[in-house]
Order: C-alpha cells, then sequence, then structure tokens
C-alpha cells in the first residue's frame, strides 16, 4: 500500500493508493456499524487471500 495520505477535512474524504488503484472514502458523521463490519470483512478478505 502507498502510504501518501490526502486527508480533506471540509469535505470529510481520504484519498489513498492501494495496489495502484486511487481509493476514495467517504466519512459520514453517524457511525454506520453494518458498513463499518462490511469494509473490515472486505479488507482483511483482500489481504488474507493468496497472491496468484
Amino acid at each position: 500500500m502507498n502510504k501518501e495520505l490526502k486527508h480533506n477535512l471540509k469535505k470529510s474524504e481520504m484519498e489513498i493508493n492501494v495496489q495502484g488503484y486511487k481509493v476514495t472514502m467517504c466519512f459520514a458523521e453517524k457511525p454506520n456499524l453494518e458498513a463499518a463490519a462490511f469494509v473490515k470483512r472486505a479488507l482483511l478478505g483482500s489481504y488474507s487471500m493468496p497472491n496468484k
């Protein structure tokens, strides 16, 4: 993962690069535990998959 992080406080967004892909995360004002659990499972699943 690229360590370059860009955070925009006005829009509550964060941009990162993951394996060459630009990823933009948008943050809500209220926590959504269902969405957080989904993202956590997706991220952990992608990192636990063996590289082909």
